[in-house]
Order: structure tokens, then sequence, then C-alpha cells
């Protein structure tokens, strides 16, 4: 498995790790468009996607895949007492999120 990135409007929207490419663009659409993220997670007040914006999915650079890998160390190491096994599929925002419980649609 590599580290894989979610690209929206050439921002990085969400790093995680994926097989292949199919794989990954089903983790990617999993991660973007299920109703308990799309569109309560927002950054810097606004919806982190759209729904209408292409997602390009690429493999994740040097970078934010140590990025990906230090988060995971971290998530590991405070939840060491719940978590059984170490191979933990985390997906990583690279910037603070924010999860809205109530979504206007309006």
């Amino acid at each position: 498995m590599t580290c894989r990135s979610s690209q929206i409007n050439g921002l990085v929207a969400v790093l995680f790790r994926a097989g292949d490419e199919r794989e990954a663009r089903s983790r990617s659409k999993a991660e973007l468009m299920t109703g308990y993220t799309y569109p309560r997670l927002e950054v810097d007040g606004r919806p982190l996607w759209d729904g209408k914006s292409k997602v390009k999915v690429r493999l994740a650079s040097g970078e934010e895949a140590r990025f990906w890998h230090l988060q995971r160390v971290e998530v590991l190491a405070e939840h060491r007492n719940y978590i059984e096994y170490d191979d933990v599929d985390l997906s990583v925002f690279p910037y603070p999120v924010v999860y809205r419980e109530k979504v206007s649609c309006g």
C-alpha cells in the first residue's frame, strides 16, 4: 500500500493509504462523498468539497507521505490501549478541518 493524495482545485484534501489506482479512487470517494463528512467538513468556513469540483487522486509526495506517517504514529501512540494491531488505515487532513453538526442546504 502506498500513500495517496486527493486534490480538489489544487488543494490537498486528504491523505490516505491505498493499493492500486482503483482502490485509491474508491477510498477517495468514500472519504469525500459520504454523508458523514460531505459537506460537513469545512476549511476556512467553506465546505472541504462542494460535491461538484473534480477530485484528482495521485501518489502523495514525499513530504505528504511523511506527514501521513507522523500522524499515524501519533494516533497509534495516543490510542495504544484501544488498537489491537499496527496495520491502521488512517485518513489525514493536512490542515485544520471543522466538523459542522448542522449544514445549511440553502
